[in-house]
């Protein structure tokens, strides 16, 4: 659990979660989640964003399936063709604001 100490600095979670693997995306971010909060149960407070990567391998219908096992808000990112890179960055930005704003 020392690799997670990094994380008690941070004020906004991002799981990235990877479709075409061998493990379910929706396995891969409870896996992660969990083990983030049975090493410190109060990040559950922290700001999240879960994002499925790796779209361009898989087809609409499986998309959507896909998304049906995710959180509500799941983003569908893929760094090779470009797909909701921009809209991501925009949300990573107006989570930042959002908390520097609550911080004054």
């Amino acid at each position: 659990m020392r690799f997670l100490r990094h994380v008690e600095r941070n004020r906004i979670l991002i799981f990235i979660v990877g479709a075409g693997l061998e493990m379910e995306p929706a396995e891969q971010y409870r896996t992660v989640r969990d083990e983030v909060m049975a090493y410190k149960p109060d990040l559950e407070e922290l700001d999240e964003i879960v994002v499925l990567s790796k779209a361009d391998l898989i087809d609409e219908e499986e998309k959507k399936t896909i998304l049906e096992t995710l959180p509500e808000r799941t983003m569908v990112i893929s760094a090779v063709t470009g797909l909701g890179m921009d809209e991501f960055l925009r949300r990573i930005a107006a989570s930042i604001r959002r908390l520097r704003n609550a911080d004054k």
